[in-house]
């Protein structure tokens, strides 16, 4: 009986990992780099580091299109951002654009618009991303939750419809649509098909009690 119960609780374990959504990074600087445990943020040398990656993919831009500009007024644009995740990740093309629209603005410049990425937006995309790569997506999901929950929100109508959950909800590290969408459904307390923020807060919390559980589990596991 023990040995059926203990097959059983790891072919459930097995299954919620093939439903986490973890990334890679090509490079070392970024391999080594981790969020603060309690408010997941970058130290200062790391933000530094961070600083100086971004100044050199501003000069990229500037040689490209021969600006004049401040590196940090202006930020990168689409093209900049595009090869930096495809040189440095694994991520997809798909998450790739997904996640560049979730931080990217568009502004006027001269007689066009452009869709660009500010410093503090570039920062905030690369702790997304190692949050996702140390496996520590939750806890960073429940430091941000105000932040993800108006990224998400991206028509800016006050609260999350599912499209834009199963669009975003990567970023809690769920890898598959079928989970996310359950999720939704489960907090979507008043029914109307939308997440309201505290609706979100509370999936957050809930998501996170669930890991918690996890790993008592299997600590305490013979």
């Amino acid at each position: 009986m023990y040995q059926y119960l203990k097959n059983k609780f790891n072919r459930l374990v097995m299954q919620r990992k093939s439903n986490v959504f973890k990334i890679k990074f090509k490079h070392k600087i970024f391999e080594h780099m981790h969020l603060n445990e309690e408010y997941s943020v970058f130290d200062n040398i790391q933000s530094l580091i961070l600083l100086e990656i971004f100044n050199q993919l501003y000069d990229c831009r500037k040689e490209l299109e021969g600006l004049k500009t401040n590196r940090l007024e202006k930020g990168l644009n689409i093209k900049i951002l595009n090869a930096f995740l495809q040189n440095c990740t694994n991520l997809k093309a798909d998450y790739i654009i997904r996640i560049i629209d979730l931080l990217s603005t568009i502004e006027k410049q001269g007689n066009k618009e452009v869709e660009i990425m500010h410093f503090e937006n570039f920062v905030f995309m690369v702790a997304i991303l190692v949050a996702l790569k140390d496996g520590k997506q939750k806890i960073f999901s429940f430091n941000h939750d105000k932040i993800l929950f108006n990224l998400i929100d991206s028509d800016r109508s006050g609260s999350i419809c599912l499209d834009e959950f199963l669009r975003f909800g990567f970023l809690l590290g769920i890898n598959k649509n079928k989970s996310l969408e359950s999720l939704f459904r489960k907090f979507d307390i008043t029914g109307d098909k939308e997440l309201e923020f505290m609706e979100f807060r509370l999936l957050i919390f809930a998501y996170m009690d669930e890991e918690d559980k996890s790993n008592e589990i299997q600590t305490n596991e013979p």
